[in-house]
Parts: structure tokens; sequence; C-alpha cells
């Protein structure tokens, strides 16, 4: 057999296309049907863990970047960005998002949540944080989302 798929195509900036960038990231058929508590965990999944663990940093960087309004926000991608909310505290470990490392998770909710609140300030803190946790890649998306929250540009897809 040959090698794995190829790297994640990653816009570099939001463009009309950008929003299928969101269905290349982290497509549908790498998730198991049921991403609950009968998802293999981490360890049994090895590089897959890593690659789904980069395809959701990924996902939720695009949508902090698209701010898609409500009435054009898909669905899996209105699910994606619930289970950073502060209601998803509790129940972190027993979702899809279980596969992210703690750390990183909670880094992700606080930027979903300063984002909302367009909290410039808890941004920049937060890309500082997070910084050495992600691709260059996802840094390069979570400068343009602190570009956005800075000069918003009003180009919502």
């Amino acid at each position: 057999p040959g090698p794995g798929p190829g790297p994640v195509p990653v816009p570099q900036t939001p463009a009309p296309g950008a929003a299928h960038a969101l269905t290349l990231a982290l497509p549908a058929a790498l998730l198991p049907p049921n991403a609950s508590s009968a998802a293999p965990r981490p360890a049994a999944l090895g590089a897959f863990s890593d690659l789904l663990v980069r395809c959701e940093v990924s996902r939720v960087l695009l949508l902090l970047l698209l701010q898609p309004p409500p009435a054009k926000l898909l669905p899996e991608h209105a699910h994606t960005l619930e289970k950073y909310s502060w209601e998803a505290f509790d129940s972190h470990g027993q979702d899809s998002s279980g596969q992210l490392p703690e750390e990183l998770f909670l880094l992700l909710q606080s930027l979903v949540m300063a984002t909302h609140e367009k909290d410039t300030e808890a941004v920049k803190s937060l890309q500082v944080e997070m910084w050495p946790l992600l691709t260059a890649e996802q840094n390069h998306l979570l400068h343009l989302v602190l570009q956005e929250t800075i000069c918003p540009s009003g180009q919502g897809i």
C-alpha cells in the first residue's frame, strides 16, 4: 500500500471558497460513526489520533476566522463550536473532543469564548500560549483570527 493521505489543505486568507476548507479539514469518513464512548481511545489510534487532533484544531480556527452567521452555520460546524462552550467543560472527556490533550482543549475553549466576546487582549494572550502547540499553518490561522478580532472585515461567510 502507498503512503497515507497528504497534508490537509488550509487557506492562507479567508476567501469566498474558504468555507469549503472546513469540509476538507475533517472529512466525516475519518471519524467513527459514533464518536462518543464507543470511539477508540487516543492510545489505540496512534498517529491517526494526532491527525484527528490537528484536523479538529484547524477546523475550530477556520470557524473562528470565517465567523459564519448562524443562518449559514452548518449543524456539524455548530456542534464543533458547542464542544468548546463553557457548558461543555464538565463533559470534556465524554465526547469526541476527548481526543484533544486537556491543555489544548482548555486553550481552544478559551479562544472560542474570547473570540465570541471580541476580547482582543485575551486572544493575544492565548496566541502566545498556543503558539508552541500548533503547526505553522494553524499559527497562521490563529494570527488571522487575532487580526480579525482587532479589525473585523465584516466578511463572515
